[in-house]
């Protein structure tokens, strides 16, 4: 007896089958989780014990799934991660409406600055998710030029948002007025002399 073809058709295709993503929305993606993973460390620096750990847990998570977004055209857990990237903003809300944690604490700029980034994830891995089901086609892959426009737009952007973001946070406050902190133009300085006589 001969055995039966498989039919190799989109609609025959497994989970763990996915198609590879768009490299430009890719990237664009894990440095927006890159981003909101920087923010939420510098926010665990502040925070109480309690927050601190769960912050440095979902910046951790974030920077990883980044790093292997980057690195590979199929990143991990593209269908949970939307839903894992909501996380830190229930977090947030959480601790707010509990009394657990103030403004102090919990800078509101900075969290709200890695929520945004999380949302970007959220959305662009449900927009490619849901593009991917629609189509039976590959994703088409960009040119060079237009893949590094793209990585260059993305990463200032990221830039614009992730900087503030970390310097309202505690660890950005202590760093702008720590012992390394830029002096003003035209300021004097005081030396000590530790050698009187010479």
């Amino acid at each position: 007896m001969s055995t039966p073809q498989v039919l190799h058709s989109p609609e025959l295709r497994t989970a763990d089958q996915a198609r590879p993503m768009n490299t430009t929305v890719r990237v664009q993606l894990a440095l927006a989780a890159l981003g909101a993973g920087l923010v939420h460390f510098a926010v665990a620096a502040g925070a109480g014990l309690p927050l601190a750990i769960i912050f440095c847990l979902c910046g951790a998570a974030e920077l990883i799934w980044a790093a292997y977004a980057i690195a590979r055209a199929d990143p991990p857990l593209i269908r949970l991660v939307p839903a894992l990237a909501l996380i830190p903003l229930g977090l947030w809300a959480a601790a707010l409406l509990s009394g657990a944690a103030t403004a102090e604490t919990l800078p509101p700029f900075a969290l709200a600055i890695a929520a945004l980034l999380d949302l970007v994830v959220a959305v662009g891995l449900a927009a490619s998710e849901r593009r991917d089901r629609r189509h039976s086609t590959a994703a088409r892959q960009p040119s060079g030029l237009r893949f590094t426009l793209a990585l260059i737009i993305g990463a200032l952007a990221v830039s614009a948002l992730t900087l503030p973001a970390l310097g309202a946070t505690a660890a950005g406050i202590a760093a702008s007025n720590g012992p390394h902190a830029t002096h003003e133009p035209g300021a004097s300085v005081d030396v000590q002399d530790t050698h009187p006589g010479h």
